[in-house]
């Protein structure tokens, strides 16, 4: 791309951002007016016109880059991001998560499901993934990591085991998700020995430490 390119290629994402600026803007309009003329006529009115706006910015959103709809929507007010988010197609998430600051990821985060977070989250590539898990609480990453195939979950592994240049902040979660993934592991292999022998788990269980 050069610089002519470049130059219209940002005068286009900025006019895209504009315009779902704008949109919201009239959105909340629309909101504030019927408010004030509570009735069931313009309940109906209100609706339908919200429901047009958000299609006109789902439009609008579908063509920027991941890195530009990140750009958006860290550039929000919190509540309109929610706002921008619930129409991000679930395909397009993953790949704009990465591109948000660790704040707003996590902020996003809070407002999601477990089962939206893996659905946006389990597609992607195993050290994009990597990533995005110091942004989860550990049950959300033992959740992912019971979703994903064998061979994408030793890799995100993998790179779980060699942080770089890690914080104080990133090793306290790498310590609480590895404690948590132990539990599960011996959980697992505790019921995969009382099924193999019954008899036999039963007598050696008390001498088993149990797992926090």
């Amino acid at each position: 791309m050069d610089t002519t390119q470049e130059t219209r290629y940002h005068r286009e994402v900025r006019a895209t951002l504009d315009q779902v600026v704008e949109l919201l803007d009239k959105q909340a309009l629309v909101k504030e007016l019927s408010s004030k003329q509570a009735t069931h006529q313009q309940g109906l009115v209100e609706t339908l016109v919200v429901r047009q706006q958000a299609a006109q910015i789902e439009r609008r959103i579908e063509q920027l880059h991941p890195a530009d709809l990140a750009f958006l929507i860290e550039g929000l007010p919190p509540a309109r991001r929610t706002t921008i988010w619930d129409l991000v197609g679930r395909e397009r998430r993953g790949a704009v998560l990465i591109e948000l600051s660790d704040a707003v990821r996590g902020s996003l985060f809070a407002e999601m499901q477990e089962r939206e977070i893996i659905g946006a989250v389990e597609h992607l590539a195993s050290d994009d993934i990597a990533d995005l898990v110091p942004s989860l609480p550990p049950d959300v990453v033992l959740a992912l990591l019971r979703a994903l195939d064998g061979k994408d979950r030793t890799e995100v592994q993998t790179v779980l085991s060699f942080p770089p240049a890690a914080s104080a902040r990133s090793w306290s979660w790498m310590c609480r998700a590895s404690m948590a993934m132990y539990r599960w592991t011996w959980r697992c292999a505790r019921s995969v020995a009382a099924a193999a022998c019954p008899n036999a788990w039963i007598r050696s269980s008390s001498s088993i430490a149990p797992v926090p």
